[in-house]
């Protein structure tokens, strides 16, 4: 750095790409579906928008229920981190069976005790992170009168015991409707935040 120097450089070989032509072939191996170039530029641009906006809904998601937390001044219970906890951890030995499709020996084993201690004592600050935010947007929802439909409570149920029952993973249907009616209220929360209060979005939150 702060050096100046004179280099002297051999090109011993030259490297090019020789691009095809723009054809509705190539537009369908560009993205499935397409009939043209520029219809499958759109399609890629399209998708890219939309995940930019799921990706910005989730950050705005995740500021509004930490400034709901932060306010939420609570002696968080032992059972509840702990449950919390496990079933951070089927959520998670569910997804690897599913990205993996993981042998009921490499199941069993990270199913045990051992295991989800471990996980239980390295994720604290998180789990009990999560469980402050599932207990201010509870308390949120029953201050504001908002209410889990019948209906919603028994499809996300039945969407959970489907991908249990379809990789042979064993499950708890209480627990399973706790869980879910918990979702829906955190999701009930973020509508509710997201229309009270007000958001601003900087250009950095945007990349």
């Amino acid at each position: 750095r702060g050096v100046k120097a004179r280099f002297t450089v051999s090109v011993t070989e030259l490297f090019g790409r020789e691009y095809p032509a723009e054809t509705e072939e190539l537009a369908e191996k560009i993205f499935p579906g397409s009939t043209s170039i520029a219809d499958a530029k759109a399609k890629i641009l399209e998708g890219i928008k939309a995940k930019n906006e799921r990706e910005l809904e989730a950050a705005v998601n995740e500021a509004l229920v930490d400034k709901l937390a932060a306010m939420c001044d609570v002696q968080l219970p032992r059972s509840l981190i702990e449950e919390q906890g496990r079933n951070m951890y089927s959520e998670k030995l569910l997804a690897m069976q599913v990205e993996q499709k993981l042998a009921p020996q490499a199941l069993e084993q990270l199913a045990s005790n051992k295991m989800v201690n471990e996980f239980l004592t390295k994720q604290k600050d998180e789990i009990e992170k999560i469980c402050r935010r599932t207990v201010a947007c509870e308390q949120l929802v029953k201050l504001e009168g908002l209410e889990v439909t019948g209906e919603a409570l028994y499809a996300e149920v039945e969407k959970a015991k489907a991908e249990f029952t379809e990789f042979g993973t064993e499950y708890d249907e209480n627990a399973l409707y706790a869980q879910a009616g918990q979702e829906l209220e955190a999701k009930l929360a973020f509508t509710w935040l997201r229309e009270n209060c007000k958001v601003e979005v900087t250009p950095a939150s945007r990349e």
